[in-house]
């Protein structure tokens, strides 16, 4: 066993087989590689300076010759291991070709560490009879893999994200690339396949890059980073430019009738962008954030509503454009909106109902019609500006009176004034919602079609115009919330350290809990995964 791990040594002058030899062999290895590594991650592409000598056991040696040791290494594998053995570890591994580069050499390393010296070693042990352990050689792999799984990705360049997800038993494969300094695009391959359905793969893929183009100036990160996330077929995979070994391997997602849900691997034929995109990001590591109690999973970390893994379609309200069109209760209505854009401003103000809670409204406050006087004095202003209105209450402690005034069915003003009183129930929840609506401003996300009409349509993503008008329908553009973006902190760090073992350690701790069905496993869930923390990682 120990001429097998001697094998693997890079560039060591002569083979020794004492453990205290093969220690001093992995420290040279270890610095080799590190020098290795450091020349990948520079800016520059001198050849010169690329093969400059590297560390060797009497002196500096001959890059060359650290490669070629590299790619003998095939060889020596199959000499010390059986063929049971050799199938197991080395499936993948071919004969180094002898033109092979830095970055080939590095890949082998981790091609071979990954099956050997993972935290389960039931590969080794299955090939020998006696378990050995070699810590330094195990320390050195980990060494070289987050070397290349963790070093800062430069300006113009890319590289294959590749490994375990944080959860489950989910592995992750993606190119991941730098075009400008704030600027990151993921690349994902995957190959849509008909179960039953009547759209056609062609037609989700082509669904499906529409929903990613149409969120892509929503997914933002600290420092004013960016994210763009494209998917490419197998065959558009193949013929795109991209370097064999960067390439991710094809992930398949089948297309299924639509009383089937949707997951990562399956979509609903009928699935809409803020699922779908929803699905992508967990083959890229993001975990689920809703609640896990009908799925029986009793340890999942919670992320806020805005969030598009706790609730897609609520975090897709608030940061992704669109153009909804909106059919009429009654075409009165449809004929005043289209006789006047003054009419479709008008009616998309915020209504006290899209900016409340029902539990709210139900406590602590009553309605009743807006004075007529009240409603001709605010007409003959002409001016919107005080369509809504929150003030203090008298006899309130410390609630609010709100009025509006607004369209109704027929398409005739109407107005409503709403007191709410805090004086029974949970006063200071009364008082904090009261504030709230006083201070404003007041945002109705969700709620892109205005009362008296249902919404029958919509586009994602940014569109120019004022909107129209039909007979019986009404079209908006509705934009996202100032600053809004889709990811959380966490999960834009996230998709950027990738399988790196040292960073994104606070999100990877609380996802690993994510679809854990013991409730006695949850103790040993960190604090910081109940609070809003865990999803703030990565903030200045």
């Amino acid at each position: 066993m120990k001429l097998f791990f001697a094998a693997l040594l890079l560039a060591s002058n002569s083979w020794a087989f004492t453990q205290e030899d093969i220690n001093a062999n992995i420290a040279l290895m270890n610095q080799q590689t590190q020098t290795i590594a450091g020349r990948l991650n520079d800016d520059g592409d001198d050849c010169d300076d690329m093969f400059e000598p590297l560390p060797g056991k009497t002196g500096p040696i001959e890059f060359h010759t650290a490669v070629a040791a590299i790619e003998n290494q095939a060889a020596n594998l199959q000499r010390f291991l059986s063929s049971e053995c050799m199938n197991l570890l080395t499936q993948n591994l071919a004969t180094l070709p002898a033109s092979a580069n830095a970055r080939t050499v590095m890949q082998r390393l981790i091609d071979i560490s990954r099956p050997i010296f993972e935290d389960d070693l039931s590969a080794q042990r299955a090939c020998v009879a006696a378990p050995v352990d070699f810590p330094e050689l195990k320390e050195l792999m980990r060494s070289v893999s987050s070397a290349t799984e963790c070093g800062s990705l430069n300006v113009g360049k890319a590289k294959r994200v590749n490994g375990k997800a944080p959860f489950g038993n989910r592995t992750i494969d993606y190119l991941l690339a730098r075009d400008k300094p704030n600027n990151y695009r993921a690349v994902l391959n995957v190959d849509f396949k008909q179960n039953g359905s009547t759209v056609t793969s062609a037609q989700m893929l082509a669904r499906a890059k529409g929903c990613l183009a149409a969120a892509g100036g929503s997914m933002k990160g600290p420092g004013g980073k960016s994210l763009q996330i494209e998917l490419l077929s197998p065959a558009e995979m193949a013929a795109s430019g991209i370097p064999e070994g960067n390439r991710p391997k094809a992930q398949t997602v089948n297309i299924s009738p639509g009383a089937i849900g949707s997951n990562a691997g399956n979509y609903q034929e009928n699935i809409a962008c803020p699922t779908l995109v929803h699905e992508v990001m967990h083959l890229m590591g993001l975990c689920d954030e809703y609640s896990g109690d009908r799925d029986g999973f009793a340890c999942r970390a919670r992320g806020p509503l805005d969030s598009v893994m706790e609730s897609a379609e609520t975090a897709f309200a608030r940061s992704v454009p669109r153009r909804v069109t909106c059919e009429c209760e009654d075409k009165d209505l449809c004929r005043a909106l289209k006789a006047s854009p003054a009419n479709r401003e008008f009616i998309r103000q915020p209504r006290f109902e899209q900016i409340t809670n029902i539990r709210f409204r139900n406590l602590y406050c009553k309605k009743r019609d807006l004075d007529s006087d009240y409603v001709e004095a605010w007409l003959k202003n002409e001016t919107y500006k005080d369509q809504t209105y929150a003030e203090k209450g008298e006899n309130t402690n410390g609630g609010v009176i709100f009025r509006e005034i607004n369209l109704n069915n027929n398409g005739q003003v109407e107005g409503f004034v709403y007191t709410c009183k805090c004086a029974t129930g949970n006063i200071a929840e009364c008082q904090r919602a009261s504030a709230r609506l006083i201070q404003g401003p007041h945002e109705s996300v969700g709620h892109d079609c205005p009362p008296h009409t249902k919404r029958t349509e919509v586009t994602w993503g940014a569109t120019s115009g004022s909107g129209s008008a039909t007979e019986n329908t009404v079209t908006f553009d509705v934009p996202a919330v100032p600053g809004a973006s889709l990811l959380q902190p966490a999960h834009f760090n996230r998709i950027l350290d990738g399988t790196c073992p040292t960073k994104s350690t606070r999100y990877n701790t609380c996802a690993s809990f994510a679809y854990e069905t013991d409730p006695s496993v949850c103790a040993y869930a960190p604090d910081y995964c109940q609070s809003a923390s865990w999803l703030q990682e990565g903030t200045p």
